[in-house]
């Protein structure tokens, strides 16, 4: 079992690329320091303790057999399929862009006036103070799930940086230039062309 260890201290951090020879878990306490550091910065007070993974417990993606649930339930498997009833042949297009970059990578896609089913989200639901608010939404939908999934793959090469950037910033330096070496190893590396 390999474990990443990063100690997070007001003054000395495990250093990365001496991980295997100081990072020894405490086997009685999994979620709480290493040995390590237990023995390196006791009794220095700390805001954060070590943490420690191990690497073949990340996921990346959630696995799933059928598309999340709460907007609609038309769909019982992850097949792209395109909506057949529609209200109006009338197709517009509208601006996205995640709220968490900051208004810097929008994309457009088609959407039309569909016929509502029954499972269907049409409106949201919320409690405030106690009372319970509603809000009705607009039944439009993508016109066509093959020409938004190309648009959203274009979206996301080329706004990966501002993904990168506006998301993981500079919180924490192991992680900012992890992300950046994958990232720019990513644009230099030589693919073969079959």
């Amino acid at each position: 079992m390999w474990f990443v260890c990063y100690c997070h201290t007001s003054c000395e951090p495990l250093v990365i690329s001496n991980i295997r020879d100081q990072c020894r878990p405490d086997t009685s306490d999994l979620d709480g320091p290493c040995l390590t550091c237990k023995e390196r910065f006791s009794p220095v007070p700390r805001k954060l303790t070590c943490l420690r993974w191990i690497i073949t417990d990340s996921s990346l993606y959630r696995e799933q057999r059928k598309p999340y649930q709460m907007f609609s339930t038309r769909w019982q498997d992850m097949d792209l399929v395109d909506i057949k009833n529609w209200a109006s042949p009338e197709v517009r297009k509208i601006c996205l862009c995640p709220i968490y970059l900051g208004g810097k990578a929008p994309y457009e896609v088609e959407v039309k006036r569909f016929v509502p089913v029954e499972g269907d989200m049409l409106e949201e639901k919320w409690i405030s103070n106690g009372v319970t608010k509603t809000h009705p939404i607009p039944p439009y939908a993508l016109s066509s799930m093959k020409k938004s999934a190309e648009v959203l793959l274009y979206f996301i090469e080329n706004s990966i940086g501002t993904y990168i950037s506006e998301t993981v910033g500079h919180m924490d330096d192991l992680i900012w230039h992890t992300y950046h070496f994958t990232f720019r190893h990513g644009n230099n590396a030589k693919v073969s062309k079959t």
